[in-house]
């Protein structure tokens, strides 16, 4: 049993066009120092482990090995079609658990752009990783707002909960607000930006998928079997059937085993040209 990390490095990030573009995105732009936002998040994230596996779509492999010439080609995970969070982490989970089913898996996304305090977003990582084998739940994070926003999913939160209670009961999630109401959340308090950054043991996320989402769950073994028979157009065809759906909306809100660690690093999500300005 050991703990498995999966960069989402899926999209186009277009609201960084010209620069960024289908097949070349923006996490594998190089937008501040030297690195692209892939390289830094496969750097950072080497020292939590060694297993790290990128989760992409085809249109972008090329690009992913030439950033990455060290990743193992049994850990670059190609979509094959893009259908959103929640079958991207399916296919991750299925294909870390033919190798450690009883593993943890940690999932961060390629193009956030942290500050400079990288431990205490490892820190982070590490304390809901630790969370979720103990307690046997979903664990994702977030951050207390430092001003409304409209371009952020919220959690509400609600008691500490956790053996040590070091994380808070997920009450609900909230989709992108208006500004009105983004102001209310900061003024009530208890209200978190989604940073859809998760940990899971890989049997808690089968046992919840089964719960909540079977369809999803069946649908990726029907891909996974026909994988593992060799039939990879047949695979592909399972796959495009899967509707194109979040993690949020698909499993996150629907589950009672869902905890949030707060978020204590600076923490950019880069979908602009105005947010590359602020950091």
């Amino acid at each position: 049993m050991g703990r498995h990390v999966v960069i989402l490095a899926g999209g186009s990030g277009t609201r960084l066009w010209p620069r960024s573009r289908e097949k070349m995105p923006k996490h594998l732009l190089t937008l501040h120092g030297k690195q692209s936002l892939l390289q830094a998040t496969a750097e950072r994230v080497r020292r939590l482990s060694d297993r790290v596996y990128v989760v992409t779509e085809r249109s972008q492999l090329d690009g992913i090995r030439e950033q990455l010439p060290d990743l193992p080609e049994e850990c670059a995970i190609v979509e094959p079609a893009r259908r959103g969070t929640a079958s991207a982490l399916a296919l991750a989970a299925w294909t870390i658990a033919r190798r450690d089913p009883q593993g943890t898996m940690i999932s961060v996304h390629a193009d956030h752009y942290l500050g400079p305090d990288e431990d205490a977003y490892l820190g982070t990582l590490e304390a809901e990783a630790e969370i979720a084998e103990r307690e046997g739940v979903l664990v994702t994070v977030g951050l207390e707002p430092p001003y409304p926003s409209t371009a952020f999913g919220y959690i509400k939160v609600g008691d500490l909960a956790g053996t040590d209670a070091s994380a808070y009961r997920v009450e609900r999630f909230v989709e992108k607000p208006d500004l009105e109401t983004a102001r209310g959340f900061l003024r009530e308090g208890g209200y978190y930006w989604h940073l859809g950054l998760f940990a899971f043991r890989l049997d808690v996320l089968r046992q919840e998928m089964r719960r909540h989402t079977p369809a999803l769950l069946q649908q990726i073994e029907r891909y996974g079997a026909a994988v593992e028979r060799g039939d990879l157009e047949a695979a592909n065809r399972e796959y495009e059937a899967l509707p194109v759906q979040a993690i949020d909306y698909a499993l996150l809100e629907k589950t009672d085993r869902l905890l949030m660690v707060p978020a204590r690093f600076e923490w950019h999500d880069v979908g602009s040209w105005a947010d590359l300005h602020d950091i």
